[in-house]
């Protein structure tokens, strides 16, 4: 981690944000879906890429199919040829492609990928829709917040029209700031290398931290659930699901985790190690394991996790409508005293320099 660069660590950043992830993803699961079939049939890789390649939605993408099918024809394997387009493809996915190839179960752990895609892009929608709800709030701010000012606009000489649209300009250009600011702050955070001190704090957070770590937590699950279930083995499984989480306080403890896992620990000791899981969780996991039914285990406390999640980020989304709404009600307030207090001012002030005329 320390040897990247800062445009290596910002390329990552935005590669791995929210609305990347989210954008990417149906290109993603169409190109796996895709090739499942195309596998399943028994097609030739070649042939795949190239049929894949006429039908790809961007060209960039095509030229992406296309460098695959040279490349495997040179005779790269998937893998090799697949890590040349990183920005294209999630890192955990390529690791299991890598094991598919190597143990001979490329089909079946294709169809596990496209399970496990389809229900990470799930959980990115819920999580969505919960956080929409302030949404109604700051459209209310666009667009009626201006309203408040008409009067004030009205008393000043500027006509009603124009107060209206000076303060929609003003607040959609509020609004723009302050969507980029939240777009581009991560990747700003990863060019000064600033990652792992920014989680922390985050995590430090009452509220903003289990909501996180919620989140995080459901993710890991539901990556070492996909990873236990292909069969590969413990300690790689361990690390693809740590790193599919994109968190470099996880990277970090990563090491601490996979050293248990050498020493002989258990994959409950090793996963404590992350202090991502819960005391109970750890407990569910634990049992599953000496019983045999960890893969069963993973994918129950991945969806508790999830709900888990979601109410945490629904008392977070309540607190910010709180906060949100106390705000609206001071800007309210303030327009309206100073509709009410306006005339009073200026004839305050018409009376103090004794120039009543224009009253």
């Amino acid at each position: 981690m320390t040897s990247e660069t800062a445009s290596e660590r910002m390329q990552l950043a935005w590669s791995r944000s929210p609305a990347m992830l989210f954008f990417k993803h149906r290109q993603q699961l169409t190109f796996f879906r895709q090739l499942h079939a195309m596998v399943k049939s028994g097609m030739a890789l070649p042939v795949a890429f190239a049929d894949l390649a006429k039908y790809a939605p961007s060209a960039s993408l095509k030229a992406a199919l296309l460098q695959l099918n040279a490349d495997i024809e040179r005779g790269a394997t998937l893998t090799e040829a697949l890590r040349k387009h990183r920005q294209l493809f999630e890192s955990e996915h390529l690791e299991l492609i890598a094991f598919a190839e190597h143990s001979g179960k490329l089909e079946p752990i294709l169809a596990a990928i496209i399970d496990h895609m389809v229900k990470v892009h799930a959980l990115r929608w819920k999580a969505i829709t919960t956080a929409l709800y302030p949404a109604y709030l700051l459209a209310a701010f666009v667009f009626v917040g201006p309203l408040l000012g008409v009067a004030q606009s009205a008393n000043a000489g500027t006509s009603i029209l124009g107060g209206y649209v000076a303060g929609l300009i003003r607040n959609l250009l509020i609004m723009g700031m302050g969507i980029t600011t939240i777009v581009t702050f991560p990747v700003l955070i990863a060019g000064l290398n600033l990652e792992l001190m920014y989680e922390q704090f985050l995590r430090r957070i009452p509220g903003v931290g289990h909501a996180v770590q919620q989140l995080m937590a459901s993710k890991f699950v539901l990556t070492l659930g996909l990873a236990q279930s292909a069969g590969v083995e413990t300690h790689r499984s361990l690390t693809l699901a740590a790193h599919s989480v994109s968190s470099r306080q996880i990277d970090h403890d990563l090491q601490r985790a996979l050293s248990r896992l050498r020493a002989g620990s258990s994959l409950v000791d090793a996963v404590a190690e992350l202090k991502l899981l819960d005391a109970p969780s750890l407990g569910i996991l634990a049992i599953a394991e000496k019983t045999g039914t960890i893969d069963h285990a993973l994918g129950q406390l991945s969806e508790e996790l999830q709900v888990s999640a979601l109410r945490a980020v629904r008392v977070l989304i309540v607190a910010v409508i709180i906060i949100l709404g106390g705000l609206v009600l001071i800007l309210i307030v303030k327009a309206m005293l100073g509709v009410i207090l306006g005339p009073v001012k200026k004839l305050y002030d018409a009376a103090g320099t004794g120039n009543m005329d224009g009253l």
